[in-house]
């Protein structure tokens, strides 16, 4: 486990994510996003 890992495993967190297929809303190609939202012992 990195130390990134380890962050998120102490740190209360949520991940998202969303996958666009190829031409969804007539858009070319995949889209695949996620981002991690965590909270810090400082709420920062």
């Amino acid at each position: 486990m990195d130390d990134y890992q380890k962050k998120l495993a102490i740190n209360p967190s949520v991940v998202l994510g969303y996958c666009s297929i190829a031409n969804e809303e007539n858009f070319p190609g995949e889209l695949v996003v996620k981002v991690s939202y965590t909270l810090s012992e400082e709420n920062e």
